[in-house]
């Protein structure tokens, strides 16, 4: 077992998504014409060992420009959600759809399960689950002419079918949000010590100012903006020749003690490299995560334990 990672784990790796479950890491990030399984036991093998694709662009009315997935176990099947275009890098026509598992295992075939809302122009899906209603929210970005990447929420009728009940939870209002483009975008969800916390990405992706913002679920109501709470400064951004830092998630440890953010990232100002880097987090006093400053590519870090 190799105990070192160095990254980052894979250049030109976008969007990536990282899971852990029964022994296996899994990864998923954004192919642009395809969506790919990578597992494996080892972290810092994921993209040499296994490999599935599970879906082709040029099938079920999605082209390409196929991007950001994530797998969520509900009930018992797994669901990937993406998006993609109608019409060849027509980004207008991009719209989320879902596929779903065969069975209980992750690493099972797939099939197209349907389009999540087959109307919006809207990209990034993950999913919210309010563990006191036993309810699951599509948590999205809508893009949208008088806010831009704006970040909604709305309750899912079926693991693919968004609901009409839904709410506007994040654009653009920060200083820091604002350097460049009107972007909020690649929301994620994690629990820690009874807190539901979301991260999620700001400014445009192409600049070097893209970071990471959180905010945080007090309970009651998702589609009540008021049960939100927006915290006012970047948690994650640009460092150690590290730069556009974003589009994260967060998985845990094999024995559960480890925070561990999965994000992408430029090796330079000049590139558009966005590539697969790993590192481990703590939380402060306060009980919010510290992520630190990305690590830089010359380091070898320990391996989730």
């Amino acid at each position: 077992m190799s105990n070192l990672i160095k990254n980052p784990l894979k250049f030109d790796s976008p969007d990536p998504f990282i899971t852990y479950h029964d022994g296996f890491y899994y990864l998923l990030c954004s192919e642009r014409t395809k969506i790919v399984i990578h597992r494996s036991k080892e972290l810092s093998k994921i993209f040499d060992d296994e490999y599935k694709t599970v879906f082709l662009g040029g099938t079920n009315g999605v082209i390409d420009c196929i991007w950001a997935p994530e797998m969520h176990k509900i009930n018992n099947k797994w669901y990937i959600y993406s998006s993609g275009t109608s019409e060849s890098q027509n980004y207008r026509t991009i719209r989320m759809f879902c596929l779903e598992s065969e069975n209980d295992d992750p690493f099972s075939d797939y099939h197209f399960k349907g389009f999540t809302d087959s109307e919006i122009y809207a990209i990034d899906q993950t999913i919210f689950h309010d563990k006191s209603t036993d309810k699951y929210y599509d948590v999205f970005v809508q893009i949208r002419p008088e806010t831009g990447n704006t970040i909604m929420i709305g309750e899912l009728e079926t693991p693919w079918k968004i609901g009409p009940n839904r709410t506007m939870l994040k654009h653009t209002e920060f200083e820091w949000e604002k350097k460049k483009g009107r972007v909020t975008e690649g929301p994620f969800f994690f629990e820690h010590n009874g807190r539901t916390f979301m991260i999620y990405s700001a400014n445009d992706t192409f600049s070097p100012f893209y970071c990471l913002g959180l905010m945080e679920y007090i309970g009651g109501d998702p589609l009540n903006k008021d049960n939100w709470i927006c915290y006012d400064k970047p948690f994650f951004e640009s460092g150690n020749d590290v730069y556009a830092v974003g589009h994260a998630s967060v998985f845990k440890s094999p024995t559960d003690k480890e925070y561990w953010l999965c994000y992408h990232g430029n090796s330079s100002t000049e590139k558009y490299d966005r590539s697969c880097y790993v590192q481990k987090f703590s939380f402060g006093e306060d009980g919010l995560p510290i992520f630190g400053e990305p690590v830089s590519r010359e380091e070898k870090i320990l391996a989730p334990v």
